[in-house]
């Protein structure tokens, strides 16, 4: 077959682009040679060179880099199937439908400035990761994101050490100033207070009042030096030099007042008011300003939302406004997931806008797509307006601080700072804190979940916000703007528990005024009650007729009907599903605990009963657990799609992260080819994936823990699960059948919870008359062997201890919490009857100590690790708990079904091994050691008293993988 020439491919992927508003045109070097593709973006050059030849098409991009005739090349490899006799319509068509191999060229010196890189003759090509398989879509999307990667992470990495150490310089001078607390105050009355709203006292917060006054005027300043040109105006530093730079600044916000953009301006030229008049703090801020500003490609990256984040306020004023942030990579995957159209977007708590960000990349992307289906041919530059409009006039984004919907707006304009926003944007500040004249409290955008009459009658006003100004409406006006066609969200998570003892830590924990904290704490907790009850009546159908109903009826599950540990995330899921139109979506960043934790239940039912999952999102990327920025602790991910009817045999596809993507490239690149929706293994640059598909009926069976569907990231494992569920174990060919039964079933009594243990007793090291035997702590030592004896004692508190510990002190123990690193066994066996604090004692119905040998030895052995693992709540990584309803939940060895044969010699087993220290759990698989002999052994021993001999290799079947996935998870540390 004679191939068609790569000049006419070249020519027909070009005309797509220009299709699809990526405006380009085919270039031929020298006047000789194939046809390349030609594209400019954000005054970036960017070729891209293709060929049937991969080797080719990669060497002459890189040619391309190294003699700087482009900024950025992206090697296509064209696959073979494109005969000459097709005509240009045809090979139009067959390109479309194809996937492309993409690579990616960059400079390796990223560490100058832009124009450095450009005009000064030292780039030397690198590839950027390997090659992407495409389709015309995401390579449009591809070459709008590629240009944030011409400065690379050590670049951003020094730009946020600039901002911080300049913040930081800028606080010290301002707060050893004795005019510091008025100043704070003047700040306050700009950042804060909305109609007579109040936080907290400013002298307490002052240093974060300063940091933020400083960070908004430094990013104002960078926008006024992107957009400046458009208008013909000086720069500041021109200014500066006539005026001075204080005053050179504010000449500055002066005239661009004049023109447009109030949103960004009038608070710059608020602060500069109030800010004192150090001429060489301004000189710093100036000078960063202007730099960071010829750094295009930077501004794209979020990075006012990530020096926002990072440098501002004090720990608790970040703690109790909730400053976590969604990493970039990670909001790019859920949106372009969630693949969103042209339509309304909120955010009820934007912070930054990094979903925004995302949210407008990915709906840009398939709105150009869906204009090349519709067959529009456009302008790319008129498109790019069109929509640029369309999105910010139909972005609602809210927040308690007009500073932080500030520092949205201007992710959102700059990318594209050229086109005008004239009206009134639907974006508000809602205030939170309290209002003394009155004594009303507010409770930010969670007002919105209140009934339009509440909002009459406390009378609380928002402002809107305009390039051109702002104006005060009132909420029950804002709560008019629904239904929305996208919701994004990375809720704040604080809840009103926070046993931590910080300063400043716990809900609503920057309120330095107690009286006041406690004020809006209450109507917090009435308003969460509220929704509680809505929420119960909602899991009552969706549970109607299923085999866990009896969960939201039976006392010993009583947990699963409250909601206060969830804290503030679950009920802006409830002010999401109350906001989102029909066949509207919602992508959350939460807790993963929304997956598995006992008090996210009557959430997971809400989502269950109005919406088809479409995606949930965890990462095994060791201790790369977050989706966002500044935690540290285990994030999931969702896209739900609102619908009136559903059916029972929908799947929701679970995508555990391997290996997170570090770049928005890469979250696209992985979006692109997990939107597949097949259940197998995906790898695309350094991304890597693993997707199960769980029906709609299993999600409903199993609701109240979906955390059992990725317990760990091998497919064999979570077979295996579904097979012991049943109350089988299969080793290779060979099944036996074990009897299983919901733990609850055989519990008579379970201990104590931490928070009543510490009510109710108090430890002591040494015996006193009236202490009782107890099991102090849970360190290392005490979890290495399954036999284990009391090693403290508990004088009782009040009347009712001596009772308690009558009723719930038992042999057997099982674990709260366990660290999977340092853990060598699970449940354990006392000596002699004694309560815990670290473990919940355990009594079964017709009490029998072999009975109890039985069970402490079924999850010692790998299905009982294998259980456990499956019915956790996950902290971070290795760190997981076990609440006593999720105890109850658990399948375990039925004892009660077992002949007394049986149970006496798994008593016998577990005698033979009580005392043996254990290897810590994931070394219990390494191959070839001794530690996994002593675990096939015990698991072997248990497998005999079933009738069932397994030699050492068919359980290395399972022992494989199991230490494979557990390395995954937790490192091999």
């Amino acid at each position: 077959m004679v191939r068609a020439w790569e000049s006419r491919l070249n020519i027909a992927l070009s005309h797509i682009l220009n299709q699809v508003g990526v405006g380009s045109r085919p270039e031929q070097a020298d006047g000789a040679g194939r046809k390349d593709v030609l594209i400019y973006h954000q005054g970036l050059k960017i070729v891209l060179e293709g060929s049937y030849d991969r080797n080719d098409a990669e060497m002459d991009a890189r040619k391309r880099v190294e003699q700087l005739s482009a900024d950025i090349a992206i090697a296509i490899h064209y696959p073979s199937n494109f005969p000459q006799d097709l005509t240009e319509y045809e090979i139009r068509k067959k390109l479309f439908n194809t996937k492309l191999a993409a690579k990616i060229i960059l400079p390796d010196d990223m560490s100058g400035t832009l124009w450095e890189i450009i005009y000064m003759d030292r780039a030397v090509a690198e590839s950027f990761g390997d090659w992407f398989d495409v389709d015309l879509n995401s390579l449009s999307s591809l070459i709008k994101e590629v240009a944030q990667f011409i400065i690379n992470e050590s670049e951003l990495k020094k730009v946020e050490i600039a901002v911080e150490e300049l913040v930081q310089r800028v606080v010290d001078n301002i707060t050893g100033q004795y005019t510091s607390d008025k100043i704070a105050e003047n700040i306050y009355e700009d950042l804060y207070k909305l109609y007579g709203f109040s936080i907290g006292d400013p002298k307490e917060i002052k240093e974060a009042l300063f940091a933020q006054a400083t960070l908004a005027v430094l990013l104002g300043s960078v926008y006024y030096e992107s957009i400046r040109h458009l208008y013909r105006l000086p720069s500041i530093l021109q200014l500066s030099s006539q005026y001075g730079y204080k005053n050179g600044l504010e000449e500055a916000v002066h005239q661009i007042l004049k023109i447009n953009y109030e949103l960004i301006f009038d608070l710059v030229g608020k602060l500069l008011k109030s800010l004192p008049p150090h001429e060489n703090d301004f000189k710093a801020i100036l000078q960063l300003a202007n730099d960071i500003s010829t750094k295009r490609a930077l501004l794209r990256r979020d990075l006012g939302g990530k020096v926002y984040h990072k440098v501002v306020g004090s720990w608790a004023l970040k703690k109790g406004l909730a400053t976590y942030y969604t990493q970039l990579p990670s909001a790019y995957l859920l949106l372009y997931l969630a693949k969103p159209t042209i339509g309304k977007v909120a955010d009820f708590a934007c912070g930054s806008g990094t979903l925004l960000v995302a949210a407008y990349s990915a709906q840009n992307s398939q709105h150009r797509l869906n204009l090349w289906k519709k067959g529009e041919e456009r302008e790319p530059n008129e498109i790019e307006q069109e929509f640029h409009r369309n999105f910010i006039n139909n972005c609602y984004a809210f927040d308690v601080l007009g500073y932080a919907l500030q520092i949205t707006i201007l992710n959102l304009a700059l990318h594209s700072p050229s086109t005008k926003i004239d009206k009134m944007l639907p974006s508000s500040t809602i205030p939170l804190g309290y209002r003394e004249r009155d004594n009303f409290t507010s409770l930010g955008s969670l007002e919105l979940s209140r009934s339009v009459l509440r909002l009459h009658e406390i009378g609380i006003g928002a402002t809107r916000v305009g390039m051109r100004g702002s104006k005060i409406t009132s909420l029950s006006e804002i709560a008019k703007f629904g239904p929305y066609d996208l919701i994004v969200m990375n809720p704040p998570f604080s809840r009103t528990t926070g046993r931590g003892g910080r300063e400043g830590g716990g809900l609503f924990g920057f309120i330095g005024d107690l009286n006041e904290r406690s004020l809006i704490k209450k109507d917090y907790e009435s308003l969460s009650e509220e929704i509680k009850y809505n929420l119960i009546r909602v899991a009552e159908q969706l549970l109607n007729d299923t085999s866990i109903n009896y969960i939201l009826q039976e006392k010993d599950f009583s947990l699963f009907r409250q909601i206060w540990q969830a804290g503030e995330g679950l009920l802006f899921l409830y002010l999401a599903n109350l906001k989102i139109a029909d066949d509207g979506k919602i992508c959350f960043v939460l807790p993963r605990s929304f997956i598995s934790g006992v008090s996210w239940f009557l959430a997971r039912s809400l989502i269950l009963h109005y919406y088809h999952i479409e995606y949930i999102i965890v990462s095994y990327d060791s201790n790369e657990y977050n989706f966002s920025e500044s935690s540290v602790f285990a994030e999931c991910m969702f896209i739900a799609k609102k619908q009136n009817n559903t059916n029972l045999d929908e799947n929701t596809n679970f995508i555990m992260l391997l290996k997170k993507p570090s770049t928005s490239i890469d979250a696209i690149a992985l979006a692109d080819v997990i939107s597949a929706k097949e259940e197998t293994y995906y790898e695309t640059g350094s991304s890597k994936a693993l997707v199960k598909k769980i029906s709609r009926k299993n999600l409903i069976e199993n609701c109240d823990n979906w955390g059992r569907f990725v317990y760990l990231p091998e497919n064999t494992l979570l077979d295996q699960l579904d097979n012991l569920s049943a109350g089988i174990i299969r080793i290779k060919n060979k099944e036996i059948k074990v009897p299983t039964v919901r733990f609850n079933e055989i519990i008579a009594t379970i201990g104590v919870d931490r928070k009543r243990f510490s009510d109710t007793f108090r430890p002591l090291h040494e015996s006193i008359p009236g202490a009782v035997p107890m099991l102090l702590g849970g360190d290392e030592s005490q979890r290495i062997a399954m036999a284990v004896a009391p090693n403290a004692y508990a004088i009782p508190l009040n009347d009712n201890a001596r009772e308690m510990f009558d009723k719930k002190g038992s042999i057997f123990l099982v674990p709260d919490r366990i660290r999977i690193t340092t853990a060598h066994v699970t449940a354990l066996l006392a000596n002699r009857k004694t309560i815990a604090n670290i473990f919940y004692s355990v009594r079964i119905n017709y009490e029998n100590i072999n009975k109890y040998k039985a069970l402490c030895l079924w999850l010692n052995t790998t299905w009982g690790i294998m259980s456990i693992l499956a019915n956790r709540q996950e902290t971070h990584g290795g760190f997981i708990s076990m609440k006593m309803t999720q105890w109850r939940m658990m399948s375990i060895l039925d004892i009660h079904k077992l002949d007394q044969n049986k149970v006496d010699k798994l008593a016998e087993v577990f005698d033979n091994y009580k005392h043996h220290s254990l290897a810590r759990i994931p070394q219990q698989y390494v191959a070839d050691s001794y530690s996994l002999s002593e675990r096939y052994r015990i698991d072997n021993e248990f497998l005999e008293v079933f009738g069932v001999t397994a030699e050492k290799e068919e359980l290395l079947q399972l022992y494989n993988p199991l230490s494979q996935a557990i390395i995954q998870w937790v490192g091999d540390s």
